[in-house]
């Protein structure tokens, strides 16, 4: 029997549930990658950020819970392009995460359903996300929820000299 999950949009109440999923989720990538490692203080800033940004009405913090219990969250915005492009504005998901031991079980499915609603509801023509490329389970998500990839992101490291 599936169980049954709910989702809305987050309150002041749910920034702390909210700051520990991402630690998780966060910590989770830096296995994969070591430059995702959280900075002294993270947790601090992302609850700070958070909270300024709550009720902001390009900001979206959606929330997901089984049985009460916050095991999910979907964090993401309204951009705008440059005035040069027929196309003014799109959404951003910089997260989508549900805790391990509550994954494929439909929760991030439903935040991304609830999420894409509210940015259609924005008027926005296409919804943007990052993913990294080492995490196979993720590209899969996204791309069983219709997403594709369709720019390259290139990176290096500066190195300083004396």
């Amino acid at each position: 029997m599936a169980r049954e999950c709910r989702v809305r949009e987050a309150t002041l109440g749910d920034v702390d549930q909210v700051v520990e999923l991402w630690v998780e989720h966060v910590d989770y990538h830096a296995e994969l990658d070591p430059r995702f490692r959280r900075a002294r203080g993270s947790e601090e800033g992302f609850r700070e950020h958070l909270r300024e940004n709550l009720g902001r009405a390009e900001f979206l913090l959606l929330v997901g819970e089984y049985g009460g219990d916050v095991v999910g969250f979907l964090h993401g915005e309204l951009l705008r392009y440059p005035p040069c492009f027929e196309h003014r504005s799109h959404g951003f998901i910089s997260d989508l995460a549900v805790t391990g031991s509550n994954q494929r079980a439909g929760l991030g499915s439903a935040l991304l359903e609830e999420g894409m609603a509210w940015f259609s509801g924005k008027g926005v023509p296409t919804v943007e996300g990052r993913v990294l490329m080492s995490n196979p389970k993720a590209m899969g998500f996204w791309e069983r929820a219709g997403f594709e990839p369709y720019m390259q992101t290139f990176r290096a490291s500066v190195v300083r000299g004396e």
